[in-house]
């Protein structure tokens, strides 16, 4: 598959993971009514499959820094299974994390991350080409459960 497909792919499934994503936080108290909520995605690969755990030992501190950013509530990392719906390719990155967000301003959580990512830990250990994707989605709609 192209390396154009395979990111179109990567936005695709990125997109329907945020839909997902969005009804993981469900818990709010009267205090947090006028925030805005959302989640951040980030779709990534380790850069040698072979040393996932490095990957994974890395990530988790990562993810810990991340959890400092003012905004940023809580985060949920899960790994692609190899069992997938059928009529589809598997997206190029395997590994996903999907920050929640709440705040008054969902646009100043993404400045603060990146004004930030000098200050947290960086790996060799994850793969840079392809680039891990990162999305932010704002929720618009109440979340609904049965």
């Amino acid at each position: 598959m192209r390396t154009e497909q395979r990111f179109r792919l990567d936005l695709a499934v990125c997109s329907a993971l945020a839909l997902v994503a969005l009804s993981c936080g469900t818990d709010r108290d009267a205090s947090e009514e006028h925030l805005s909520s959302g989640v951040m995605l980030v779709m990534s690969n380790a850069a040698d499959p072979q040393d996932d755990d490095e990957f994974n030992r890395w990530y988790d501190e990562h993810v810990r820094e991340v959890l400092e950013v003012p905004g940023v509530v809580s985060a949920t990392r899960y790994l692609l299974t190899e069992e997938q719906l059928p009529g589809g390719d598997w997206p190029a990155r395997r590994y996903l994390v999907i920050y929640e967000l709440r705040s008054e301003d969902i646009d100043a959580v993404r400045e603060r991350v990146l004004a930030t990512s000098d200050s947290r830990s960086h790996s060799s250990s994850l793969e840079m080409d392809p680039l891990p994707i990162t999305s932010i989605y704002r929720q618009i709609r109440e979340t609904v459960t049965r």
